[in-house]
């Protein structure tokens, strides 16, 4: 059985849109982007937009450190 972080890896690649996420957390993407700019949710803006670092939400998920 493989774990979490290799399940969204395979789907979504090492990052994802704020959308992506908002898809997987149940919630609006603006949401994701506000959790983004406070650093709630592990996130890296290149230009404009954010990019949200599959391998760390995968352990936030997991319940593990953020």
């Amino acid at each position: 059985m493989t774990n979490l972080f290799d399940d969204l890896v395979a789907r979504y690649g090492l990052t994802m849109t704020p959308k992506q996420a908002s898809e997987l957390l149940q919630c609006h993407p603006t949401h994701i982007r506000v959790m983004c700019a406070s650093g709630e949710l592990p996130a890296v803006k290149i230009g404009d937009r954010w990019h949200v670092l599959t391998a760390k939400l995968a352990v936030m998920l997991e319940g593990g450190e953020q």
